[in-house]
């Protein structure tokens, strides 16, 4: 009975329902408790490293058609310049990793990537959350490269993934959270309408 008050902030339920149970004990159940406290640890240090990576409010609104201008001949050019070795994901990435580059904001990095990203539809099942992935992975990765310029992909790929989905739950709680803050307004009184009559 999976109540929606439950759920976690990534979506899912704090618990797991056992289909099959032989009665017994599990005499290597201590290894699986173990890896589990490793991973959160694991988990617990990644969200603190996503914490102290300073937000970039400070970027500047851009043009949309100069964002779809620049991905359009991007892709084109990473289309021939790799030939029959060419890789729209690795394409979208470098795009993404490219506009935020030059200053663009998640936002319009991710409506670039989702709108302009030829084929998208056809080549991923959920294309919405290939952008959520892919744009937050670049995201991640250029505000870590701020922080550190000598710092290497390989050091980092890894954890990439994970920060991006961190910061993707806490984009959809703020929305919630401010959906929630709109509704909660109090809605201007507006007083009953004045009959005035007739002009005369």
């Amino acid at each position: 009975n999976a109540k929606p008050e439950h759920r976690r902030a990534d979506g899912l339920a704090p618990y797991v329902l056992v289909h099959q149970h032989s009665g017994q004990v599990a005499p290597e159940g201590w290894i699986l408790v173990a890896e589990a406290r490793l991973q959160r640890q694991v988990d617990s240090a990644c969200r603190k490293r996503l914490e102290a990576i300073p937000q970039p409010t400070q970027w500047p609104d851009r043009d949309a058609d100069q964002a779809a201008t620049w991905y359009r001949a991007t892709w084109q050019q990473l289309e021939q310049r790799f030939g029959t070795a060419f890789d729209a994901s690795r394409a979208d990435w470098l795009c993404a990793v490219g506009l935020f580059a030059q200053g663009y904001r998640y936002e319009q990095v991710a409506a670039a990537v989702g709108q302009y990203s030829p084929g998208l539809a056809n080549r991923k099942s959920t294309p919405a959350d290939y952008v959520t992935r892919t744009v937050g992975k670049a995201e991640i990765w250029m505000e870590l490269q701020e922080r550190d310029p000598k710092l290497r992909y390989a050091d980092v790929a890894r954890e990439l993934l994970p920060l991006a989905q961190q910061r993707a739950a806490e984009r959809a709680e703020q929305a919630r959270y401010h959906a929630l803050e709109q509704e909660m307004q109090p809605k201007p009184k507006q007083g009953p309408e004045r009959y005035e009559g007739p002009e005369r």
